[in-house]
């Protein structure tokens, strides 16, 4: 084990960890509507401090599930994450090419040697991340803020999660965006495919995901007809988990293990996802939050409840 320090765990322990994990992820998702705001507010601000700069590598990493990154990885493995991105690893994209205004182009070598590219259109995200980028030497990490006393700053991992705690009250880290998008996303797509869909609805959906080649072995042309076997809901489940993974940057097991929620894979499994799905569906979603995170969230209070 290379000398790292090895635990082992007591089985009923590990449960009761993954059940307070989990607990965790009801916790995050309902403060994440004061958040999200929080981001919103000072993403409104035009000074390049501390909690602009925060506030913009937070909505980054809410839309594109970017890791948060660590100084010791990147020197480590060459590996990046947002906070240790450098300048070279973005691209400004303007004119004819661009979908905005301007686009900003993220290129780089995360975790496990996963390469990202990912294209950001938001023209005031674009804008600010190119204002971050004009400070700091040349090539040094792309986001920096200006302190209080005027000096240009290099933003760090513990920024980001000190300003997560701060806007939501909560012990909260980068690491919860991660396993909220993992959960919802799941749940949502495995709920649109526990329903009959056209052959057009088909297309329509798997061309907004990553990562579809799984799926796409499993439905080749034609309408949606809902898998009926064991071994075909359990095919179609690692085909969604694998949608997951690719937008987290991760694998099958390490999602399906550590951000998933096991309520929606168990309840695809057993058949009763989409009826309890829908008891939520049709609600009025959440302010702050999408349709699907809406469904979610009611889903894992329900389920809370009658566990206890």
């Amino acid at each position: 084990s290379k000398g790292r320090l090895q635990y082992s765990y007591h089985p009923e322990w590990t449960d009761i960890t993954t059940e307070m994990k989990y607990d965790d992820v009801v916790y995050f998702a309902s403060q994440l509507p004061r958040l999200r705001k929080q981001v919103e507010r000072d993403l409104e601000q035009s000074t390049m401090e501390l909690h602009t700069v925060a506030a913009l590598v937070v909505r980054l990493i809410d839309l594109y599930n970017i890791r948060v990154g660590s100084d010791e990885y990147a020197k480590a493995n060459n590996s990046y994450g947002l906070t240790t991105l450098k300048s070279m690893h973005v691209k400004h994209i303007k004119g004819d090419d661009a979908e905005g205004r301007h686009d900003a182009v993220f290129t780089f070598t995360g975790k496990s040697d996963k390469n990202w590219e990912i294209t950001i259109e938001d023209d005031h995200l674009v804008d600010l991340i190119l204002r971050t980028n004009r400070l700091g030497v040349k090539n040094a990490d792309l986001f920096m803020y200006i302190s209080e006393a005027g000096n240009e700053v290099d933003l760090k991992a513990e920024h980001i999660n000190q300003y997560i705690r701060a806007s939501s009250g909560e012990g909260f880290t980068a690491k919860n965006f991660r396993t909220w998008a993992a959960t919802h996303r799941c749940a949502e797509r495995l709920a649109f495919l526990a329903q009959p869909q056209t052959a057009n609805d088909m297309k329509h959906w798997l061309g907004k995901l990553p990562g579809v080649e799984s799926i796409n072995k499993l439905w080749t042309e034609g309408d949606w007809a809902v898998p009926t076997t064991q071994f075909e809901r359990n095919k179609t489940m690692l085909a969604v988990i694998d949608t997951v993974a690719a937008d987290l940057g991760n694998t099958r097991p390490v999602c399906r293990s550590s951000y998933i929620h096991p309520w929606f894979l168990n309840a695809w499994m057993e058949k009763r996802l989409l009826e309890t799905w829908n008891d939520f569906a049709s609600m009025r979603r959440i302010s702050g939050l999408s349709a699907g995170e809406s469904s979610t969230l009611r889903v894992l209070k329900h389920l809370r409840k009658e566990s206890r």
